[in-house]
């Protein structure tokens, strides 16, 4: 479902330039919006205002043409952003630090 253009520019993306690290979180990737899967309702903000770098939203989503995702949509975004771009191993889900 990747466009040419997205790609394109993770081709472009130079490891050594990429720093290490990792994402704590009390619950899963996506933060509040992986709680929200499977809400259909639309959000406020277009789905450009939702994007990541290097993985366009309208890419991992079915339905194109739908300005204002539903908020399932975006949890499936974020997932999918981390399956995208392989850093799944850099998150730990459900961890406090104290």
């Amino acid at each position: 479902m990747e466009s040419a253009m997205t790609m394109a520019i993770m081709n472009k993306c130079k490891r050594t330039t990429a720093r290490p690290h990792i994402v704590l979180g009390r619950g899963h990737v996506g933060g509040i919006w992986a709680d929200m899967g499977q809400d259909h309702n639309q959000t406020l903000s277009y789905h450009e205002h939702m994007e990541l770098s290097l993985y366009l939203f309208k890419d991992s989503s079915r339905n194109k043409d739908l300005e204002r995702p539903l908020l399932s949509m975006v949890s499936a975004y974020y997932k999918t952003y981390i399956q995208q771009l392989r850093i799944q191993s850099n998150f730990s889900d459900n961890t406090t630090v104290t």
